[in-house]
């Protein structure tokens, strides 16, 4: 059910999510002054996990209704330090940009607000 979120790394590895993304879109990550190779991969939300999965082990179900699904719309940096801030700029097709700022370590995904989605 947690596809392999239930082991701890130690690899400095920032995982984005791109909701819509498309080939005509680009995804750039920048520590320290210092653009970081971004790679796409496949690979399964973990947010999603912790919403849908998780929240359904807890009550002894075997039923998932709303199972998480393998998408492509992930991309995976790796960056140099684990507390260093990684910036993300998402750039679509029509030239928006989406820009974030992850400051790592990341807080722990707050369950009490899950009902909100």
């Amino acid at each position: 059910y947690v596809h392999g979120y239930d082991v701890q790394r130690s690899d400095n590895k920032l995982l984005v999510n791109v909701f819509d993304y498309d080939d005509g879109w680009t995804v750039k990550a920048v520590e320290g002054g210092t653009q970081l190779p971004v790679k796409r991969i496949d690979g399964y939300d973990p947010l999603h996990i912790i919403h849908f999965n998780t929240k359904g082990m807890n009550t002894n179900s075997t039923a998932m209704t709303f199972p998480t699904l393998m998408t492509s719309h992930l991309f995976e940096v790796s960056a140099r330090t684990a507390t260093s801030p990684v910036t993300v700029t998402v750039t679509d097709s029509f030239g928006r940009q989406y820009v974030e700022t992850v400051i790592r370590p990341l807080k722990l995904y707050d369950m009490s607000i899950s009902s909100n989605y």
